[in-house]
């Protein structure tokens, strides 16, 4: 049962975009989030759209047998940059939508490939970004898991300041570390290396 709770749009208002935090620790925990997240938007007559790392992909095509309104996207393209996600994301929630139908969206970044501190802190942009982006879509929502037990647990802290909801034993709270407002605290830039 998942407990009803707005996500607030940059400026305070009512938004119906869902941008939730799934923090887990191993492969069972991630199976389990997911597959409610997406068991509740079939229930629902939803379509999902999922991009996660190859492993997570396995796991949950095994899990679904060809459920034809799950559609696996391939990442190895717009997921090392980040600046490609938001548009990536319009045009997989454009395409599985047709309309009105209400969309879901799971995506995992691929942490463990950053190349840099710099990119890190670009992909935490990107998610918060995405609140900025779709504040207004009546017809999508987003899971976002992250590995709690073997990834950085300062990117989590920054990543849960990033989303407004955040999703724990199959039900999602207002997250109380969210950020919200107008400004993202950008990390400072490293300084620039000699030429010579």
């Amino acid at each position: 049962m998942t407990e009803t709770v707005p996500s607030k749009a940059p400026g305070g208002s009512e938004s119906r975009f869902r941008h939730e935090l799934y923090p887990y620790r191993g492969d069972a925990q991630f199976l389990s989030g997911t597959l409610g997240f997406i068991r509740e938007a079939l229930e629902g007559g939803e379509a999902v759209v999922v991009a996660v790392p190859s492993d997570k992909t396995s796991l949950l095509r095994a899990e679904l047998s060809d459920e034809p309104a799950v559609a696996f996207v391939d990442m190895t393209t717009a997921g090392p940059n980040p600046g490609r996600l938001v548009a990536a994301w319009s045009a997989w929630m454009k395409e599985r939508g047709q309309g009105d139908r209400p969309v879901r969206g799971i995506g995992e970044t691929a942490w463990r490939q950053a190349r840099s501190a710099a990119h890190l802190s670009e992909l935490r942009y990107h998610e918060w970004l995405l609140n900025r982006a779709f504040a207004h879509s009546p017809t999508w929502s987003m899971l976002c898991p992250y590995d709690a037990a073997d990834e950085d647990q300062d990117t989590l802290r920054s990543l849960s300041r990033c989303h407004p909801l955040i999703r724990r034993d199959g039900q999602y709270a207002t997250n109380e570390e969210y950020l919200g407002g107008n400004e993202y605290a950008f990390d400072a830039l490293s300084a620039p290396c000699d030429p010579f």
